[in-house]
């Protein structure tokens, strides 16, 4: 008897979160990147320029609140999809896999932070 490997029912569900886990981290990607850029425009002066340690906290703050809202999402996508459909396994430890590419794409205020310490860091 031949076992059976690929369950194309599986697949067909970690397909639509792969989709949906997409979708959200584009937005909510681009929400962060805006409240940082928002954040900046209000607090600080043109000739200002963060120190450090600021720097840090603030990438800290983005990356707590990146994955804070990646793990709400996730749990409310999984509680709705299955309130309405009977899903075996977990499509969704498959699908968070494309998350963090897609999000911190959309944050490129949070990629010049890392880049700027990093830079201070090492290359000092």
């Amino acid at each position: 008897m031949v076992k059976q490997i690929i369950y194309p029912k599986y697949a067909m569900w970690v397909f639509i979160y792969t989709s949906l886990f997409a979708l959200c981290s584009i937005l909510y990607g681009k929400f962060l990147d805006y409240l940082a850029i928002e954040y900046d425009r209000v607090l600080l002066k043109d000739d200002d320029e963060k120190s450090k340690s600021r720097l840090v906290f603030e990438i800290c703050l983005q990356l707590g609140a990146t994955s804070v809202g990646v793990y709400v999402f996730r749990e409310l996508i999984s509680f709705v999809l299955r309130s309405y459909f009977d899903i075996k396994k977990s499509p969704d430890d498959f699908a968070v896999v494309v998350v963090a590419p897609v999000i911190f794409a959309q944050q490129p205020k949070l990629m010049e932070k890392i880049k700027t310490v990093y830079a201070d860091i090492f290359h000092s």
